[in-house]
C-alpha cells in the first residue's frame, strides 16, 4: 500500500513538473498553442481596444506562421510590433482602424497587419461583408523587408502588401453646397469620387485634392493612384 502511495506521489510530481516546463516554454516562446504573443500589441492599438481583437490578431498570426513554416516553428515564435510601423487610420467615435508590422526574429518572419473594428460589432476574421477584425499581408515593399528569406517571398497565403488599399473602407465628405461625395478604392489603383447628385458642374480639382489627402492618410503614395470623378448615373436617371 505504501509503495502504491509513493508511486502516486511520484506520478503527481512528474505531472506538475511537466506542467511547469510547458508553462515556462509558453512564457519564453510566446506561443500559447493557437496564438503568438506580440509583446507590445496592446500599446500599439487605440485606447480601450477590445480583448477579442488582440486575441484575433495573435491567433491570425499563429495560423499564418503555421501555414508558412509549420507547427514546430509556430510553437516557438513570438512577435513584436516594429518601432515606427504603427499607424492609426481612423480612431473616431466607434470606428477604429490602422496597420502595423509584426516582426518575429526567432523565425525570421514579418507580416503587415491591418485591423478594423467597430465598438458595436462582433470581432470576426475574414468576413469582408461585416469585417471587424484583422487581415495579414506579406511585405512587398523592399524598404520594409528585414528578413529576405521569409516565407512570404516564396509564396505565402497572406495577401500581398500592395493590395491593402482594396480592403480599406469608403469615405464620405460634404461639399460646400451640401452634396455628399463618396470616395472608394477600386482595382488597378483607382480612386473614384461619386457626387451625391447628378450635376456636371462640380469642381473636380477640389474633389481630387480631397481624395489625395484621404489617400495620404493611409500612408499610400498618391502617385501610384489615378483619380476619377464620374457622374452619378443612378441619380441622373432618377431626375
Amino acid at each position: 500500500m505504501e509503495g502504491r502511495k509513493k508511486t502516486i506521489i511520484i506520478g503527481a510530481i512528474a505531472v506538475i513538473i511537466v506542467a511547469v516546463v510547458a508553462l515556462t516554454l509558453v512564457l519564453i516562446n510566446g506561443s500559447t498553442g493557437n496564438e503568438i504573443k506580440i509583446t507590445n500589441l496592446k500599446d500599439s492599438l487605440p485606447e480601450k481596444v477590445p480583448g477579442e481583437l488582440i486575441k484575433n490578431i495573435q491567433a491570425d498570426v499563429y495560423k499564418q506562421v503555421e501555414s508558412d513554416h509549420g507547427k514546430e516553428k509556430a510553437s516557438i515564435a513570438n512577435g513584436v510590433v516594429r518601432s515606427g510601423s504603427n499607424h492609426v487610420f481612423i480612431n473616431e467615435g466607434k470606428s477604429h482602424s490602422g496597420k502595423f508590422i509584426v516582426d518575429m526574429d526567432s523565425i525570421k518572419q514579418s507580416y503587415l497587419v491591418y485591423y478594423v473594428y467597430d465598438d458595436d460589432k462582433k470581432i470576426s476574421s475574414g468576413d469582408m461583408g461585416e469585417f471587424n477584425g484583422a487581415l495579414l499581408f506579406c511585405l512587398s515593399n523592399s524598404s520594409d523587408i528585414i528578413y529576405p528569406e521569409s516565407a512570404c517571398n516564396k509564396g505565402s497565403k497572406a495577401t500581398n502588401q500592395s493590395e491593402l488599399y482594396l480592403y480599406l473602407p469608403s469615405h464620405v465628405f460634404a461639399l460646400d453646397d451640401g452634396r455628399n461625395v463618396t470616395l472608394s478604392f477600386l482595382y488597378k489603383n483607382e480612386v473614384v469620387a461619386i457626387v451625391d447628385q447628378c450635376n456636371a458642374e462640380v469642381d473636380k480639382s477640389a474633389i481630387v485634392k480631397k481624395a489625395e489627402e484621404w489617400v495620404k492618410g493611409y500612408e499610400l503614395n498618391v502617385a501610384d493612384f489615378k483619380f476619377s470623378v464620374p457622374l452619378n448615373y443612378d441619380n441622373c436617371l432618377m431626375r
